[in-house]
């Protein structure tokens, strides 16, 4: 019947559109998940009672063990509120070089911090590594070695490689930033990690925010600054031509009417007015609209009337869009992408393809949270890990509601830090008791 086969391609794109949300949310969870693991194991298998604490330069509070706890609440949020600063001036010069178009100056200025970042902390990481694990190697052998390391990263960041190669850099210099940060007293890495939190909800949702400001002006001009976000890059569900265009199956399906005689004028409306509703629930301009299950719903692009005489694309489906997480927070995709040919969407490059983004700060400060915690025990770093992803979990699920954008930060530094104070305070000791006493739960 007719108006089955219209039913069933309206569930079908629905279907299709839930598939493509949780392949969204999945795609960005798996590499926060990995980089949570690989900050533990660098945390837990290269400390040792000659690492020291570590401080950034900037910090003019040293934390001492014969410090009180107030010496030590005031020097801390002295570090913390200069740190901030800091990023806020890096952010605001950021900013205006790349609305200046110095895209050469930031493009030398990342690279070099990355080759700082993967030859010098990352060639002291694989030292360590080396010597815990008993991997024997030359010095020739190591530094050609850290040398091809690091070429290949940078190449990949900045140019060109396949995109599990670039993830994978990504994921490995966040977890090396983790592990340093991770080196710094207790109560100054807490109140830093508390401090950028909130310094997330001024920079995103403040209308002079710097980072509001800094995606607003990359969306505008259409490109995207490397190193400084991950992309999920998830290949859209292709769907059907009779799916991707309506107008193309009511068509269709008036022809086939016309020439077997089967229907009349009012079957017809029927149908029309049943693929009007499947354009209703699907929502306004089915071709470019944000699907359903998308973790933020945007309004459609603008886009010119078709004329009269225009062809409808039915060969063309374009992407659906996605949310970027860009420099800790949320925010609106800058284009969507077609996809398609004559039946299903042409199968182009996974390079090309943009799903969604996160910003390696909020990487970084995730992974903190839970090497913190691992300094503690196991049972702590699951809680934090939980946690965060939790928090991370809401925060797209509140993006999907407000449609508008959130900072990454805040919910789950809030959800890992009431989990770590309250496991590492209560439960984990109740967990020491009870297997003392051979009870378990």
């Amino acid at each position: 019947m007719p108006n089955d086969r219209i039913d069933n391609e309206g569930a079908v794109i629905v279907e299709k559109s839930l598939q493509y949300g949780a392949r969204s949310v999945t795609s960005i969870l798996k590499p926060v998940i990995m980089c949570l693991i690989l900050s533990v194991w660098f945390v837990r298998a290269l400390q040792s009672p000659s690492t020291g604490q570590t401080y950034s330069p900037v910090m003019p509070y040293r934390e001492k063990e014969g410090d009180d706890d107030s010496s030590k609440l005031s020097g801390a949020l002295l570090n913390a509120i200069i740190f901030v600063g800091v990023i806020l001036g890096m952010t605001i010069v950021l900013l205006v070089l790349y609305r200046a178009k110095c895209t050469k100056l930031i493009f030398g200025w990342l690279a070099a911090t990355m080759i700082l970042l993967l030859g010098g902390s990352g060639g002291y990481i694989f030292a360590r590594l080396f010597l815990l694990y008993n991997i024997e190697m030359d010095i020739i052998t190591f530094y050609i070695f850290l040398w091809n390391f690091t070429a290949v990263g940078v190449l990949a960041i900045f140019w060109h490689a396949p995109t599990i190669v670039r993830q994978s850099y990504l994921v490995f210099i966040s977890a090396e930033m983790a592990w340093v940060f991770a080196q710094f007293p207790n109560w100054t890495a807490w109140a830093l990690l508390i401090a950028l939190a909130l310094y997330d909800l001024f920079a995103v949702l403040a209308p002079c925010g710097p980072l509001k400001s800094l995606v607003e002006t990359v969306q505008e001009r259409g490109d995207m600054i490397p190193a400084l976000v991950y992309d999920a890059e998830k290949r859209p569900v292709s769907l059907p031509v009779t799916q991707r265009d309506p107008s193309w199956a009511r068509r269709n399906q008036s022809g086939a009417a016309s020439d077997n005689g089967s229907a009349g004028p009012r079957a017809l409306e029927a149908e029309a007015s049943l693929m009007d509703d499947v354009d209703d629930r699907i929502g306004p301009h089915a071709e470019s609209s944000p699907l359903p299950a998308s973790p933020q719903p945007m309004p459609p692009p603008n886009r010119a009337p078709r004329g009269p005489n225009e062809p409808a694309q039915s060969g063309h489906y374009e992407h659906p869009t996605t949310p970027e997480i860009t420099n800790s927070h949320l925010a609106a995709p800058s284009q969507t992408r077609e996809q398609g040919d004559e039946e299903y969407g042409d199968e182009e490059d996974d390079d090309d393809e943009h799903g969604v983004k996160l910003g390696l700060g909020d990487f970084v400060f995730y992974s903190v949270l839970t090497a913190k915690a691992a300094l503690f025990d196991y049972t702590t770093v699951f809680a934090c890990a939980i946690a965060v992803l939790t928090g991370l979990c809401v925060t797209l699920f509140l993006l999907s509601m407000l449609e508008k954008a959130l900072p990454a930060l805040p919910l789950s530094i809030a959800f890992g830090a009431i989990f770590y104070y309250a496991v590492s305070r209560f439960g984990a000791p109740m967990a020491a008791a009870f297997a003392t006493q051979h009870i378990f739960l």
